[in-house]
């Protein structure tokens, strides 16, 4: 798989999403998907968040902005294990 996340990118990802500089947009759609922190985005994949009661492609554009902005954008496209449970 790929390199280790630095400590850096370990932080982002487990800090709440309400204590980043995003938009009020980009909060509002993720309470109401219930993320609290990137990592939970991350762990569920792209293809999976768009199933998402709340999902907006204005959402996902913004969320891939933060991400691509940290060089951190491969981490969504990598999406979910696919060795976890399959629906």
């Amino acid at each position: 798989m790929g390199a280790e996340l630095k400590k850096e990118e370990l932080l982002l990802l487990h800090t709440k999403i309400s204590d980043l500089p995003v938009s009020e947009h980009l909060l509002m759609g993720c309470r109401k998907m219930g993320f609290g922190n990137l990592q939970e985005i991350i762990d569920l994949g792209w293809s999976r968040l768009m199933e998402k009661r709340g999902f907006t492609f204005r959402w996902l554009t913004e969320l891939t902005t933060l991400l691509e902005s940290r060089k951190m954008l491969h981490l969504l496209q990598a999406g979910p294990n696919p060795s976890e449970g399959v629906h």
